[in-house]
């Protein structure tokens, strides 16, 4: 994209590179580098200026099989300096874990804390809340596992994104990226989509995507086509369809907007409302009470 900055940090062997696709979302990332640590880093990095707080978080899709020594994930540099004050959350291919790697003073050694086993594909976050930087990793981008935090004291406008380091001096690593967000670009797709349906309605709700700032819910009477807007500019995360038909199947999906763009759509989630049954009498006889009702609309089975 535009707004981004591809770059090497520090001395690398091999040239890195980086590449969007528009058409599946996702960050292509080529690195080598030896270290991301000790008192100075060598990586590729993908990212954007952030000004004030923020959050980053990347899923890292897929890793090439080569270097064995790579680390990838997300990173908040003061300066794209080799030896710049820094953040990682990070992906170790070597040990199979995420943990996150700090550097509180210009030239300074790393500190590695935490230690989540992970493979890949994997999600990878980075916060920042004044000073207090907060790493965090997780298999499903819904339920997160601590890495650890930091304060170190930074500049107000800091760069952050994405980081590939081969850990080797004559190989580059590939790792791909989706569901990226941060300041300054569009959110990712929402999350954790999920309907109920009662009588006469369905409820959907979802989970907050970073850097949304409004959400669009389109509905569909077939799996995977024909979406119509159902509700557009939401700032909520939970929306209650009432223009349905019993035991009809609808099928719901959602997508983020900011003042970017908008996110790819949602993972589809479908539900179905029953009407009740009525007209429900009983007609006593010996030792026995016979009831009877009006079928519910759709319904396979009473209880």
């Amino acid at each position: 994209p535009t707004a981004w900055a591809h770059s090497d940090v520090g001395t690398v062997a091999l040239a890195g590179s980086s590449t969007y696709s528009t058409g599946s979302d996702t960050f292509t990332v080529n690195g080598s580098g030896t270290a991301i640590g000790g008192t100075a880093d060598s990586f590729q990095f993908s990212g954007l200026t952030m000004t004030g707080d923020g959050t980053v978080i990347a899923r890292v899709a897929t890793l090439s099989s080569t270097p064995a020594n790579a680390k990838v994930g997300v990173v908040m540099r003061e300066t794209l300096n080799p030896d710049a004050k820094s953040v990682a959350s990070l992906f170790d291919r070597a040990l199979s874990v995420a943990s996150m790697a700090s550097r509180s003073t210009v030239g300074g050694s790393t500190t590695t804390s935490g230690s989540s086993a992970q493979t890949v594909p994997v999600w990878l976050k980075l916060a920042r809340a004044g000073d207090v930087f907060t790493a965090s990793s997780s298999a499903d981008g819904l339920t997160w596992t601590s890495l650890g935090n930091v304060t170190i004291p930074m500049n107000s406008s800091i760069s952050v994104g994405l980081a590939v380091c081969g850990g080797s001096s004559s190989q580059l690593s590939t790792a791909t990226f989706d569901n990226v967000s941060m300041p300054g670009w569009k959110p990712s797709a929402p999350l954790g989509v999920a309907t109920s349906a009662t009588t006469g309605q369905v409820i959907v709700n979802w989970t907050a995507a970073n850097t949304a700032a409004s959400y669009t819910l389109q509905r569909s009477a077939t799996s995977g086509s024909g979406y119509e807007t159902l509700a557009g500019g939401l700032t909520a995360t939970s929306y209650t369809d009432t223009d349905v038909t019993n035991g009809t199947t609808y099928y719901y999906i959602v997508t983020a907007t900011n003042d970017v763009g908008t996110s790819p759509a949602s993972a589809e989630s479908a539900a179905r409302p029953l009407g009740a049954p009525t007209s429900l009498t009983a007609t006593g006889g010996t030792q026995q009470i016979a009831l009877t009702w009006t079928a519910a609309t759709g319904a396979t089975a009473y209880n």
